[in-house]
């Protein structure tokens, strides 16, 4: 809470400490705001991270998926079938069960982790992809300075999230 009151109020502290204030009162400067939480959700390359990742990591999850009934599926029996089973094919029953509830927790950790790192790569190249689209349309479009989070006032008139989208959808 602090960080996003401190902020903004440090940002024009140190503006009006570089002589930016003059500019300011004299209607030079040209300041926009973006929604990053729209951007990082929304946009065209935002959507395609998603499918990137379910597609990658969609064939796994189904294995997992299809073991986990496996699993299910065996418990079921020994739990229905244990009283007509031979006591050597109970035993043999449930180290399956337990050897395949294992790999089913080995399983899922190694789709977790390794989900976590290919989003964190994903993530990286998003933040530069949209990085780069800012400063391009704050460029195009002669911005002195762009914000994001932590302003606590913003007009819809200083929001170029729509442009950004549109930049990031070419």
């Amino acid at each position: 809470m602090l960080k996003k009151i401190f902020l903004p109020i440090a940002a024009v502290s140190l503006l009006s400490t570089f002589g930016v204030s003059s500019v300011m009162a004299a209607g030079d400067l040209r300041i926009a705001y973006v929604k990053m939480i729209t951007l990082i959700n929304k946009s065209k390359p935002a959507l395609a991270r998603i499918s990137r990742l379910k597609k990658e990591f969609g064939p796994r999850e189904r294995k997992l998926k299809a073991k986990f009934k496996k699993f299910r599926s065996m418990e079921a029996r020994l739990k229905k079938d244990h009283k007509v089973m031979s006591k050597t094919q109970v035993v043999t029953l449930q180290r399956q069960i337990r050897s395949l509830k294992r790999d089913l927790k080995r399983g899922d950790v190694e789709i977790r982790e390794d989900l976590v790192i290919r989003r964190n790569e994903e993530d990286a190249k998003l933040r530069k992809i949209i990085l780069k689209a800012i400063v391009s349309v704050a460029k195009r479009e002669n911005y002195d300075l762009v914000l994001r989070q932590g302003v606590l006032y913003h007009s819809k008139r200083i929001d170029v999230t729509p442009k950004i989208i549109k930049e990031l959808a070419k």
